[in-house]
């Protein structure tokens, strides 16, 4: 499914079309998560794996590092059992591990929490975009949920409380050059603006607190932004019928390297990841890039 073409679900209710039974994980949200990457053509509306044929149109290659060899499929080794986490948690682990140099390719961060041995604090995945051309290329990407399966013992939907995060930055000096991270969400439940303004229902990136606006109206307000530029999440898709959780779009300067980094993991600081928690769910991911 294309950048173009790909509108079909993202509420829950429109994602039970899995098959995968898994065993019970009691204590943790068991999730399997497969991610890969694909290019499209910006002529024939669907997805094709010649690199060749792209670079000659658009000028663009991926890899795993910096200087390896150019590929139109990754895929990431998936995450089996994963605890809750939070913002600054996954942002520490980022900050003290990696560097631009070891940083490419799939590293699922361990939960070091005590007693959670084995399992994952959040998947991440590293692939760095060359534009080998004389002009500003905008590569399109979109993530897209090809399969999902609701907790089997009635826990709350994990897209209530699960972040996406896209950090790009620019050139090979390091991981904070000219970085650019924005969190990704689903809209936020409690029907309460936020500091931002009254209608607005994104989801804050982690901890929060709640105030008074001057017309005494209770909001949220955000306490943590971390690497962000914004406090808060942009809102999934949740057009129905779509599986689209998000499409933006990165611009890569002529004779450039884009360092491309995804990484989702379950909020713990969200109101909505109390309760009973989840068994036996399944999520299954794709991360397309490609030129409209």
């Amino acid at each position: 499914m294309g950048i173009q073409e790909g509108k079909k679900i993202v509420k829950s209710k429109h994602l039970k079309r899995a098959g995968i039974i898994l065993a019970s994980v009691s204590g943790a949200a068991l999730v399997i998560i497969l991610m890969f990457a694909i290019f499209k053509t910006g002529s024939s509306g669907g997805f094709t794996i010649r690199i060749d044929t792209l670079s000659e149109k658009n000028h663009v290659t991926m890899s795993n590092s910096p200087d390896g060899k150019s590929t139109t499929l990754l895929n990431a080794e998936p995450v089996r059992n994963m605890f809750t986490t939070t913002a600054k948690t996954v942002e520490d682990e980022f900050l003290s591990t990696f560097t631009i140099d070891n940083i490419g390719g799939a590293h699922n961060m361990e939960d070091t929490v005590s007693g959670r041995n084995g399992y994952k604090a959040a998947l991440m995945y590293t692939v760095f975009l060359t534009n080998i051309g004389s002009e500003v290329q905008r590569l399109w990407y979109e993530l897209q949920i090809d399969r999902y399966v609701e907790p089997t013992n009635g826990a709350k939907d994990l897209f209530e409380y699960a972040r996406m995060i896209v950090q790009t930055s620019e050139g090979l000096e390091s991981l904070t050059n000219e970085a650019n991270t924005q969190y990704f969400a689903r809209h936020n439940n409690e029907e309460l603006g936020t500091t931002e303004g009254a209608d607005d229902d994104r989801e804050a990136i982690s901890t929060h607190t709640k105030t008074s606006d001057t017309l005494g109206n209770t909001i949220r307000e955000s306490t943590y932004s971390g690497m962000s530029n914004d406090k808060f999440c942009t809102n999934f898709n949740e057009d129905e019928g779509n599986n689209i959780l998000f499409s933006h779009y990165v611009d890569i300067k002529p004779n450039s390297v884009l360092r491309f980094t995804f990484v989702m993991y379950l909020e713990g600081e969200d109101p909505d990841c109390y309760g009973k928690q989840p068994e036996d769910s399944v999520l299954l991911m794709s991360l397309n890039f490609g030129s409209k």
